[in-house]
């Protein structure tokens, strides 16, 4: 009887607890979420000597508020892409928030220029990240094996394009791996002449280069790619050079956030209007934390000078929202 009579005190005790606690519930626990963020911020110069360069761009006008811009966001990172000539007023703005990495110069502006190869020793890549975040490495990896343009075909190999990767800690013990990169464009007068094989002969040798090293290093860390792809799927073969390649490895697999959030995960076979040249990629790891895409963003309304409707830059951000699971 002693027993039973054990068991029917705890019952009792237990309904009781119930009842006090009642009017103030256990909270749930918190579900972690992180975002980033990637943006081409359109730094080359207005002019070069006596050739105009970018002089749509936002120079050193707009540039401080593509800083006030990039600090508003409640990102762990952000990756910058042709980050050239304006760095200095863009950083005045976000060091206080964001921690970084080194930058690699401008253009006829604190770079060194490679004589023999007529060439800018500098990627215009930089990563901005929460200073609440703890960076275990960050490597610059330049520049693609093949690039191509010095005069024409938007001049890429001018400068020293490449990649760079970053290992960071989150707070709650969550470690990560971001790429962050900036892949060879297409002149717009090229594409309509169907001159245009060369570069995207470019940037598919790039994405390879790109999944080599992704492989080469993975582990059990999810990562986060994202950058100027300057890449359309339906222009770009990029689901067999990079999904496909991921995917037939079995360790982890890859998507694109837009087209997991907006076309349910299948790359369009033609032109889709909405599809950028900027991309976030994640790849989960088949052991390990997975990241869950929940939210995608193209900044149209935001990313504005005065009139309201200018962009400050020639692209818009995209940021992308993952569930920690």
């Amino acid at each position: 009887m002693k027993k039973y009579s054990f068991i029917a005190l705890g019952v009792l005790l237990a309904c009781i607890s119930c009842l006090k606690d009642e009017g103030n519930p256990t909270p749930a626990p918190q579900e972690k979420t992180l975002s980033v963020a990637t943006l081409n911020v359109d730094g080359l110069p207005e002019k070069v000597l006596f050739l105009k360069v970018n002089p749509d761009g936002p120079g050193a006008y707009y540039t401080p508020a593509i800083g006030a811009y990039l600090t508003s966001l409640d990102c762990v990172f952000v990756g910058l892409q042709e980050n050239f000539n304006f760095s200095k007023s863009l950083f005045t703005v976000t060091d206080p928030i964001f921690a970084r990495d080194e930058w690699q110069g401008g253009i006829f502006a604190d770079s060194e220029f490679n004589l023999s190869e007529l060439k800018f020793e500098t990627d215009g890549l930089t990563g901005l990240w929460n200073r609440n975040l703890v960076t275990l490495e960050n490597e610059r990896i330049t520049p693609w094996s093949v690039a191509y343009g010095k005069v024409d075909h938007a001049s890429d190999d001018l400068v020293t394009k490449g990649f760079r990767r970053y290992e960071l800690l989150l707070q709650g013990g969550l470690r990560i791996v971001v790429y962050n990169m900036h892949m060879d464009a297409s002149d717009d007068e090229d594409e309509l002449n169907g001159a245009d094989t060369p570069d995207r002969e470019a940037r598919i040798q790039q994405w390879k280069e790109l999944c080599d090293d992704i492989l080469e290093r993975l582990d059990n860390r999810p990562i986060i790619v994202m950058g100027d792809m300057n890449s359309l799927y339906w222009r770009d073969d990029v689901k067999t050079v990079f999904f496909d390649r991921i995917k037939a490895d079995s360790r982890a697999s890859a998507h694109d956030v837009y087209l997991e959030i907006e076309h349910g995960g299948a790359i369009p076979k033609s032109k889709d209007p909405n599809e950028t040249l900027d991309k976030i990629i994640y790849i989960n790891p088949v052991d390990g934390f997975q990241l869950e895409p929940v939210e995608f963003l193209k900044d149209v309304e935001n990313y504005v000078r005065e009139d309201g409707r200018t962009p400050l830059g020639d692209h818009y951000p995209i940021m992308a929202k993952f569930r920690v699971k």
